[in-house]
């Protein structure tokens, strides 16, 4: 097959962009308004991993299967989660100080330079007039939501060592180096500074009623009051903690101390149980509405702990796992692994869903309030994923943004299904693969490496001999596939996702095959269901005479008797 190197100009992109369009939509909440602190599922993103608990549960459905609904591009990597308001505009942050406020398509609507780098997250206040971010250099950074416009900047604290979370009295709390809790008001002056006997790790989390939850690396979590005097008891773990503590729905508290996850009781300093894995814990726990506890760990497997500490399931990722998961409404569990894989779960640990970036996907999953997950990259771009179960025509495959990826070295031009890359040859073909009008996403030969290569998607030029998995051949004629009973030594054969988006006029006596495994003898303008292998000889025909359509050319047709 010639590959034929499609010019530069053909694919070119500037700035930053993003691919398609999504909508977005926002909802209400699970907690009351007056709570005093934001609330423990919300369909807004306005804390750190979903809320001031940091349970990583969201009041949505997550997506099935996935593919990019748009993606953006930075200078540096994506680690942090995303903030989004209720009116869908997203709050991204890269290590190197840049926030980004974005549209619910991906279109750029401000961004603001810190001028220093930041390990922090953006946080949105309890009205989302505000979004905050902590940078490395001490400071807590308010600005304008809307137009991004800075508000106020605090006093210098020496370092923020994580996000900031809104506490009950809208303090915004913060741990800093040399051994600081802080608590700032509204308007960015100083409440509060809490002197600890260590430095904490990461970021506070605030129980309903407004209880300030940290975790030291002196080994211990301590509680506080809302307004941080006094310290109301301590837990002391069975190692350093590796991670922030957070909240779950039942009131307790998780933290990953080396290789053990520990639950601790909501009103007392006891350890409820220590799960050990073996394995260095560096993921947040995610904390399900029956308990379960959901991490990734160094040894590359996700776990599920139930809400009795025993071991549900765990799976083997690539790579060590210091993402942390998000849970949607059906409880389905979406995390990132070093491999540079997304990986989604149902409850039970089966395998949903799986999108490949670039390099290694450490940040936080987030669900936004239309389903899409939002996750951000070492590859320097953050992910919008959504659920890929449309019929190829409009979604050409399964993974990268627009599903198409350009090398910027050669300038070929790859189209994604299930997770590899195929070559186009030209494009026509990309056009009558439904994907004519997507950019592609520019790949430097380094990055493309790492996207498996699959066979090459033959022309669909008129004229072109094609196959599919059942064996059926047809000639494509004025963007048509024709079939050719009689077959054709010369074809090439293209996966049925190809198949489908090439236009087939079905008339009596075709047999058709849709997504499922049923196949339809069509008749008189109706579809008869050939309900068995003999009954289909019984008609003279094989299973190479089955043509694949998609489910709508199905669904235009009435239902006959069936075939037996």
């Amino acid at each position: 097959m010639n590959r034929a190197i499609w010019p530069n100009r053909f694919w070119r992109r500037s700035g930053l962009v993003a691919l398609t369009i999504s909508s977005i939509f926002s909802g209400g909440s699970l907690a009351s308004a007056d709570s005093g602190v934001s609330p423990l599922v919300s369909t807004a993103v306005l804390g750190y991993r979903g809320s001031s608990q940091h349970s990583g549960q969201y009041a949505v459905a997550g997506p099935q299967s996935l593919r990019v609904d748009w993606y953006v591009a930075g200078v540096d990597d994506v680690n942090a989660p995303v903030a989004i308001r209720a009116d869908g505009t997203i709050y991204t942050l890269s290590t190197d100080g840049v926030l980004r406020a974005l549209s619910s398509s991906g279109t750029e609507l401000w961004t603001s330079q810190l001028g220093t780098r930041s390990y922090g997250s953006p946080v949105l206040t309890r009205e989302g007039d505000l979004v905050l971010v902590g940078d490395q250099k001490g400071r807590v950074r308010a600005w304008n939501a809307t137009d991004g416009t800075g508000v106020w900047v605090s006093a210098n604290y020496g370092q923020v060592l994580g996000a900031v979370t809104i506490g009950k009295y809208d303090f915004i709390w913060f741990l800093a180096n040399n051994n600081r809790l802080v608590a700032l008001k509204p308007d960015g002056t100083e409440e509060t500074v809490v002197t600890l006997p260590a430095d904490g790790i990461g970021t506070p989390t605030v129980t309903a009623d407004g209880t300030v939850v940290i975790a030291t690396i002196d080994g211990r979590v301590r509680r506080f009051s809302p307004n941080g005097d006094p310290m109301t008891w301590e837990t002391a773990l069975p190692a350093a903690p590796t991670t922030s503590v957070v909240i779950g729905s039942n009131g307790n508290l998780y933290v990953g101390a080396n290789t053990e996850m520990v639950a601790i009781a909501p009103n007392s300093p006891a350890i409820l149980w220590r799960k050990s894995i073996g394995t260095p814990i560096h993921s947040e726990p995610a904390v399900g509405l029956d308990g379960a506890v959901y991490f990734g760990a160094n040894d590359g497997k996700v776990y599920a702990i139930s809400a009795e500490g025993q071991t549900r399931w765990s799976d083997q990722t690539g790579a060590p796992v210091v993402s942390s998961p998000a849970i949607d409404t059906l409880g389905n569990v979406y995390i990132g692994s070093g491999d540079s894989i997304v990986y989604g779960y149902t409850p039970n640990g089966k395998r949903i869903a799986t999108f490949r970036a670039f390099d290694a996907v450490n940040s936080a999953v987030v669900i936004g309030p239309n389903g899409n997950l939002y996750v951000g990259s070492r590859d320097n771009r953050l992910y919008a994923l959504r659920d890929n179960t449309r019929n190829f025509a409009s979604s050409p495959a399964d993974r990268i943004g627009g599903d198409l990826i350009r090398d910027q070295a050669t300038g070929m031009v790859y189209v994604v299904i299930n997770g590899k890359r195929s070559h186009v040859p030209d494009p026509v073909t990309l056009a009558r693969l439904g994907a004519g009008s997507k950019a592609p996403i520019n790949a430097t030969p380094e990055e493309l490496a790492k996207v498996p290569v699959s066979a090459p998607i033959p022309s669909l030029l008129d004229g072109s001999i094609i196959s599919s998995s059942t064996g059926a051949v047809y000639r494509i004629a004025n963007g048509e596939r024709v079939p050719v009973p009689e077959g054709a030594a010369n074809a090439t054969t293209a996966p049925d996702q190809v198949i489908r988006t090439l236009p087939l006029s079905v008339s009596d006596g075709r047999v058709i095959k849709g997504t499922d495994e049923r196949v339809y003898l069509i008749e008189g303008g109706n579809k008869r269901w050939v309900t068995s292998a003999s009954a289909l000889s019984r008609l003279g025909k094989a299973w190479s005479d089955v043509n694949l359509v998609t489910d709508s050319v199905l669904k235009g047709f009435a239902t006959g008797a069936q075939v037996d």
